[in-house]
């Protein structure tokens, strides 16, 4: 006859195989530009890749804002934090990862960011895109006041539909106010989610074995 202690090593155990089964997000890329020094007009020339970032300038000219590791302006108003400015010295800028990913078929993918009009310049719209692989959200940042700045999460999120391999994130500013000022962004996280596979794992067996355990070793104990 099993005891009452035995019974609960095998409940665990049951437990503790199924967990084994459940996808979790895996995280690709984060960056939040802290370890960049705020500099103006990055460019292709200077700032391939950004110092201190997972990024580099593709096309135009960007600005790293904020007071760490030096003073640039300030990050809309955030203490202790950098950004990037997608308009820096008048030309429309665009950056690009370093790293490149390889995207899986029937695998999620969630790139996260957030983003905020710069400016002196109110009711004006900022227009940009956000690029991966073959998948491209479009947004836009308004500029509400000459002093107040409005941060707004973005999120693209997709299941591949077919094998990528090689690609980039990519932000890029499609206009500007003043010839000189675009959205600023920050804080960059893509993850990849795998699904759950439709064949038993061996965990599943284990599961079940665990379960008929259980249920025998109840009946021995009625």
């Amino acid at each position: 006859m099993l005891s009452q202690a035995w019974l609960a090593r095998i409940a665990a155990a049951a437990t503790l195989c199924s967990l084994t089964g459940l996808a979790g997000a895996a995280t690709l890329l984060s960056e939040n530009f802290n370890g960049t020094t705020p500099h103006a007009n990055y460019t292709t020339g200077t700032g391939n890749p950004i110092p201190g970032s997972n990024f580099r300038v593709t096309a135009g000219t960007v600005d790293t804002v904020g007071n760490l590791n030096g003073s640039f302006f300030t990050c809309n108003a955030e203490a202790n934090n950098n950004c990037v400015d997608l308009v820096g010295g008048g030309a429309l800028g665009t950056i690009q990862s370093v790293p490149t990913f390889n995207l899986v078929a029937g695998n999620t993918y969630t790139l996260t960011f957030r983003s905020a009009a710069s400016g002196a310049f109110a009711s004006a719209t900022l227009n940009n895109a956000a690029t991966l692989g073959s998948q491209t959200l479009s947004f836009s940042d308004v500029q509400t006041s000459s002093t107040g700045y409005l941060w707004t999460n973005r999120q693209l999120q997709f299941v591949a539909a077919a094998n990528e391999t090689g690609v980039h994130i990519t932000l890029r500013a499609l206009n500007s106010t003043g010839g000189n000022s675009g959205s600023v962004v920050d804080d960059v996280l893509l993850t990849e989610t795998a699904p759950l596979s439709d064949v038993p794992e061996p965990a599943s067996w284990v599961l079940g074995a665990a379960g008929l355990l259980l249920l025998g070793a109840r009946k021995l104990l009625s």
